[in-house]
């Protein structure tokens, strides 16, 4: 992903899942305001804060959605990432 080009770049993580992303992601670009996690499941979401995230849950927020029929808005983030939904779609 090339560096965002705003000071405190925002954006959304899709299909979410545990995060297994946020990490590198914070390590990469540090200055990083926010990641909004977006997923079906908000009790993976909170199992994932708890056990995995915790020290960086000032940095994560969350929105419980379907990112297939979704809602979000157009241009409301600096950088979108799907780690996890990507690998996960098969050909149907």
């Amino acid at each position: 992903m090339p560096a965002p080009q705003t000071a405190r770049p925002t954006g959304y993580d899709l299909m979410a899942g545990t995060g297994e992303g946020w990490p590198h992601l914070l390590k990469r670009f540090p200055d990083i305001g926010a990641i909004t996690a977006v997923d079906i499941s908000s009790g993976m979401h909170r199992r994932a804060m708890q056990r995995l995230h915790a020290h960086r849950a000032h940095k994560i927020a969350f929105i419980e959605d379907d990112v297939l029929a979704s809602d979000l808005p157009d241009a409301s983030a600096d950088f979108v990432v799907s780690t996890f939904g990507l690998k996960t779609f098969n050909r149907e």
